[in-house]
């Protein structure tokens, strides 16, 4: 019975150490060794062992930066030239970056990973005319991280500050220098002797490359407000978040996110398994202490937070929610339009502002001018303010007739807003 459990526990072990073997990856440096372990040895699809073990990562900077050579990774192209062998440099991974789209977007800062390796090899034998000959090699390298052309680095770990989309370039240049002491026959009346007849010096620089070319991902994240309605005590406002893949609205203990984009972590190939990131576009919402539907949110009036994300940085807007909306105001940057010209329209409060079809949630818009649609419209918090232009030479019958329609589609918008119950 003990022989059969401890041969049992034998094989485990065995098939364990050939998967790890067959891996080679570094549970030790992994949130939970023991469960890495296990995942190695489940006999699992690949894809789903390589999603397990990526979320045991704590830190892609920290897991990436501690990489070092094993070898050229799959897919890189080796030099051999001359004494030169094996020579390959590789931009193995960017932190933090992520892949969008078939994409690599980077924020401002971070860290470039560039690996490379070389061997190099002294000739032997006896060269042609010689008794003998005898050779000294002497190598030196350098290596260069670049972004744009210009130099961030020489080691395996470069950082980097750009301002634009950046192509990053691992550059590693090899020098040889081969002393070569030939030796000649030298033969007298009595004698042939192999004896030094001159030194010769042969230079040469191998140079292998590789380059990686980024996206610049820095948006400027900012939030819009406007106040839609007043309800039973509270008001219902609608956000309008710029450039942000997430945010939270926090006002009192009332709290709101909603979710467009989020980073799915990734492991690269062996023997390295860089850890990389894909975005994935997912809808979700999250509330507590809070009423939402599909126009608006009811909160109660008063100081509150937006903590705005992108897939790099995190960005907070403080806000208030007045209890009543100031008396909207709306005006326009003249009266009269050509076709296709913009108009440019200024409310007083974030509003949202209708014109010809299209909505914009703010205190400005800017329109562009067609013929039939004279009506601006702009609401808020249950007010509305209107005006009404003129599009070409001649067109004040349209502005006359959107004048006349204008109560009775005021009427309609609140009868249809009560029949529909608002916000849920």
């Amino acid at each position: 019975m003990g022989s059969t459990v401890g041969r049992a526990t034998l094989h485990v072990l065995i098939a364990l150490f050939i998967v790890q073997l067959a891996w080679a990856f570094p549970c030790e440096r992994t949130t939970d060794p023991a469960s890495c372990s296990a995942v190695l040895a489940a006999g699992l699809p690949e894809q789903e062992m390589r999603d397990i073990l990526a979320s045991m990562i704590a830190d892609a900077r920290t897991w990436n930066d501690a990489l070092s050579e094993q070898g050229p990774p799959a897919g890189t192209s080796v030099t051999n030239r001359g004494l030169v062998k094996s020579a390959w440099t590789r931009i193995l991974v960017i932190t933090p970056s992520a892949t969008e789209n078939g994409t690599l977007i980077i924020p401002r800062t971070g860290d470039v990973v560039a690996l490379r390796s070389f061997e190099t090899v002294t000739p032997s034998g006896t060269e042609r005319g010689d008794c003998r000959t005898r050779y000294s090699l002497g190598t030196r390298n350098e290596f260069d991280v670049l972004a744009n052309g210009a130099i961030i680095g020489h080691d395996r770990v470069s950082s980097f500050s750009v301002g634009s989309d950046t192509t990053f370039t691992a550059q590693l240049r090899i020098y040889t220098t081969l002393t070569v002491r030939h030796y000649r026959w030298e033969i007298d009346d009595t004698s042939k002797r192999c004896v030094f007849s001159y030194t010769e010096t042969r230079s040469d620089v191998v140079t292998v490359s590789d380059s990686l070319a980024a996206k610049l991902h820095a948006p400027s994240m900012n939030v819009n407000i406007a106040l839609i309605n007043t309800e039973n005590g509270g008001v219902e406002i609608l956000p309008t978040v710029n450039d942000a893949v997430r945010y939270d609205l926090a006002v009192g203990n009332a709290t709101y996110s909603v979710l467009s984009k989020e980073l799915v972590p990734t492991l690269g190939n062996a023997p390295y398994y860089p850890l990389t990131y894909n975005v994935q576009s997912i809808e979700k919402v999250i509330a507590s202490n809070i009423r939402y539907g599909d126009e608006g949110i009811i909160v109660v009036p008063g100081p509150c937070e937006f903590t705005l994300y992108d897939y790099f940085t995190i960005r907070k807007q403080s806000c208030t929610i007045p209890r009543n909306a100031d008396n909207i105001t709306l005006s326009t940057d003249k009266s009269s339009y050509l076709a296709g010209e913009p108009i440019r329209v200024k409310t007083n409060v974030p509003s949202t502002i209708t014109y010809a079809g299209s909505v914009v949630i703010g205190s400005e818009a800017t329109f562009h001018a067609t013929r039939g649609n004279s009506f601006i419209e702009a609401r808020t918090a249950g007010q509305e303010a209107w005006t009404a232009v003129s599009v070409d030479s001649g067109a004040w019958g349209e502005v006359l007739n959107a004048l006349l329609a204008a109560p009775v589609a005021f009427v309609l918008w609140r009868a249809s807003r009560f029949a529909l119950g608002g916000v849920l």
